[in-house]
């Protein structure tokens, strides 16, 4: 595309300043178009970083709450429903 228009210029050294800014133009944007796709990445392997961590302090949660259920005294409505038999009879 740079060569075609190029080749309409008649002037040796016009020719040349065309084609120098053409190439620095295209470089520039090159830059900024590496530099956005950086910065996106970077901003979607920090989102799955803060989701993989709320994930994780989540299980961590419900394995605590898990494991001090298991630990605790059964409680005065578990005893009794125990000995009516009724849903929670399968305890020991």
């Amino acid at each position: 595309m740079v060569q075609k228009r190029a080749a309409v210029i008649d002037d040796d050294v016009k020719r040349l300043q065309f084609v120098r800014r053409s190439l620095a133009a295209h470089e520039a944007a090159s830059r900024r178009r590496t530099r956005f796709l950086r910065r996106s990445m970077a901003a979607h392997r920090a989102s799955r970083r803060r989701v993989g961590l709320v994930f994780r302090a989540m299980v961590a949660a419900a394995l605590l709450a898990v494991v001090l259920q298991s630990g605790a005294p059964p409680s005065d409505s578990a005893r009794s429903a125990r000995k009516a038999g009724g849903l929670l009879a399968f305890r020991a």
